[in-house]
């Protein structure tokens, strides 16, 4: 079962990226569906905070809305090669079928998702997979198990085992968060989560941030 978002970007030229992106949710894909056929900023207005009755200072900031897109998809100026290729379903298994060729990419980003995982091995795998030789993973997000998983692997463990897969965890900026364990190279980062920056309360993860690269060692 895979839920939030994962990314490809396959780099074509200095001129920009094609991206193709997954999502296995169907509530995510149906709003995802919604903002791509907007063709004009900030043209829908919804209010998030209306039911969060706990934690609030003034009942004026349940009213509080909020418009969007900021950023228009790209799709949405009906050009003939949009650069973004949405495909929903499973992970491990939307390339099913198709060449190598089509299916290898320069840039893997996983966001808040590896630990969507019911087989976390998979997924490892899948990225692997999917990057060409010298190619980059790029992930941020925390490990908060869910999907009733096989594995639920610590941060130490998650390094090992993808080292021993073939990545080479790479020097990050230190802008990006502090390192989390002595002698590891992923960060951590404080990253609200359904934030309102009104409320009398506060959410967060202390997400993690790596950098890896595919080589040709591993098993």
């Amino acid at each position: 079962m895979n839920a939030p978002f994962v990314y490809y970007s396959l780099a074509l030229d200095l001129g920009g990226f094609e991206v193709t992106s997954n999502e296995w949710s169907s509530f995510m894909n149906i709003a995802y569906r919604y903002v791509e056929a907007l063709s004009n900023r900030n043209s829908a207005t919804f209010f998030p905070f209306i039911d969060w009755w706990s934690h609030q200072a003034s009942t004026a900031d349940l009213l509080r809305p909020v418009q969007f897109p900021d950023v228009l998809p790209s799709n949405a100026n009906m050009s003939s090669h949009p650069s973004v290729l949405h495909i929903e379903g499973d992970f491990t298994s939307m390339h099913h079928g198709l060449p190598p060729s089509e299916t290898k990419y320069d840039i893997v980003v996983t966001l808040f998702f590896i630990d969507t995982a019911r087989n976390l091995m998979s997924y490892f795998e899948t990225i692997r997979k999917s990057l060409k030789d010298g190619g980059t993973w790029i992930n941020l997000g925390p490990l908060l198990y869910g999907s009733a998983p096989f594995l639920q692997l610590s941060l130490d463990e998650i390094i090992d085992v993808c080292e021993g897969l073939g990545f080479e965890f790479l020097d990050t900026d230190p802008k990006c968060g502090e390192l989390t364990l002595n002698g590891k190279k992923a960060r951590g980062t404080t990253v609200p989560y359904g934030l309102s920056e009104r409320s009398l309360s506060k959410n967060a993860y202390k997400a993690q941030f790596w950098v890896a690269r595919k080589t040709k060692n591993g098993v």
